[in-house]
């Protein structure tokens, strides 16, 4: 698919002679219109392998579909989660401020961008180990319904919610916002580019497509799927050495379980790093170099 006629760049500002400007493809007109976005942290880049293979596989026949290929150009640049210019968080920076820091400014500039969308999807990637995980965002406002519908075409069985209202790091995050402005949405988080598995990467090909014909944009199976919600528990190591996993991704765990071992750099010494929660393991650190007080697994518990 040649995308050149399609590509327009949106401005938010200048550093010296360097133009700021944030690509975005348009595909068709009128409504429905969805959004996809991915970029929002610059070193994350499987989104542009799902978007890759989503226009390899859809022609849109109704409605608008908008790419926002690269959401922070800046954070882009430098393959970081923050922007080098203001040392910001760009999924913790919104509505912005057109008059603010560069970040708030991009982020100022995106919601223009997405103001008129009937459904925003925000694709993530995680650097633990994971499988493909929808995030709803939930400021428990109406809208919450439709983007659980949203969710149940994209067929994915298990959630990750967020309460934008309690859990406050979120607050200011791209999903709180929309919720507060009643626009469906969901993020999704999925595997790192080094290590997206095909069989991964097309099941959210498919779930996108879903969502695209669920809104009569374009010809394909629709899903409806019972989604089942769970928190994600983030924890902690309290040893520098390499980190082993003894478990993976989705294995049922009980409190004190076994998940891994730290072979300590300084005596070779093997700790272990056991459960600190029931659940499931909802991501985790392949084997690597860990410091002290990092994060190396994530235990999933169901809401009820």
């Amino acid at each position: 698919m040649k995308l050149k006629n399609s590509l327009k760049k949106i401005n938010v500002g200048n550093l010296g002679s360097f133009n700021v400007e944030i690509p975005v493809i348009k595909l068709g007109y009128g409504n429905p219109k969805i959004t996809i976005l991915t970029g929002l942290h610059g070193d994350e880049y499987s989104g542009l392998l799902i978007l890759k293979e989503l226009l390899n596989k859809i022609e849109v026949k109704k409605g608008t579909l908008q790419l926002i290929v690269c959401a922070n150009p800046l954070a882009r640049v430098t393959k970081t989660r923050e922007t080098f210019t203001d040392f910001m968080d760009l999924n913790r920076a919104f509505p912005g401020d057109e008059k603010g820091s560069m970040t708030q400014k991009i982020a100022h500039k995106l919601l223009q961008i997405l103001g008129d969308s009937n459904l925003v999807i925000d694709l993530h990637t995680m650097f633990l180990r994971t499988k493909p995980t929808p995030i709803f965002v939930s400021c428990r406002t109406s809208v919450d319904e439709k983007s659980i519908e949203a969710l149940k075409a994209f067929g994915h069985e298990n959630v990750w919610k967020v309460e934008a209202i309690s859990e406050t790091q979120y607050g200011q995050s791209l999903g709180a916002f929309l919720a507060r402005q009643m626009i469906p949405h969901f993020a999704l988080e999925t595997d790192n580019i080094n290590y997206i598995t095909d069989e991964d990467l097309n099941s959210v090909v498919e779930g996108l497509k879903s969502v695209l014909a669920k809104n009569e944009m374009i010809n394909s199976e629709i899903k409806n799927v019972e989604i089942k919600t769970f928190v994600r528990n983030r924890f902690y190591v309290s040893n520098s050495g390499i980190f082993i996993p003894h478990v993976k991704v989705n294995d049922e765990v009980n409190e004190n379980d076994l998940i891994g071992y730290i072979i300590s750099q300084e005596d070779f010494e093997m700790e272990e790093v056991r459960s600190s929660k029931s659940g499931f393991v909802s991501d985790i650190n392949p084997k690597s170099f860990v410091l002290d007080g990092e994060h190396v697994y994530s235990i999933g518990v169901w809401n009820k």
